[in-house]
């Protein structure tokens, strides 16, 4: 995926916008309101590019530091206290998987088969589940123990 980076970080955002135009409302750096508060795909480019590569170069992350569990959890838990502040419900992560999916699959094309999916929807729920964590205990710090 290094290859497509751009195309890759990109891909996923701008098909959430387009399945669940709702979420727009949730990045206001990237997308713009107009003068009736109706959102619009009046994109941020620049922002969205940003964004869009923090979430991939995040992903690639948590994949390197799966042998690390204390270290991946704090940081995900970290980013779910984050998100949480930005008013992101637990319930909406899984709505950004067939997206991810959707992307995965343009940028890696046939070499994106059933257990390359299935591994990544693994990494992606684990992802979620510590995110949420950080979401429900918003004040913890993160090297405390959230079990």
């Amino acid at each position: 995926m290094a290859d497509n980076g751009l195309y890759a970080s990109r891909v996923p955002h701008r098909r959430l916008f387009e399945t669940e135009p709702d979420l727009k409302r949730l990045f206001p750096k990237i997308v713009r309101l107009n003068e009736v508060s109706q959102l619009e795909m009046d994109v941020d480019r620049d922002m969205l590019q940003r964004h869009a590569v923090t979430v991939m170069e995040g992903l690639g992350a948590a994949v390197e530091s799966l042998e690390d569990s204390d270290f991946l959890n704090s940081v995900l838990v970290s980013i779910g206290q984050t998100h949480v502040r930005r008013n992101v419900k637990p319930q909406m992560l899984k709505r950004l998987w067939p997206s991810l999916n959707y992307g995965f699959s343009q940028v890696l094309g046939p070499r994106y088969d059933t257990a390359t999916a299935e591994a990544w929807r693994r990494v992606y729920n684990y992802i979620s589940m510590q995110m949420k964590r950080g979401m429900e205990n918003p004040d913890i710090e993160t090297t405390d123990d959230l079990s």
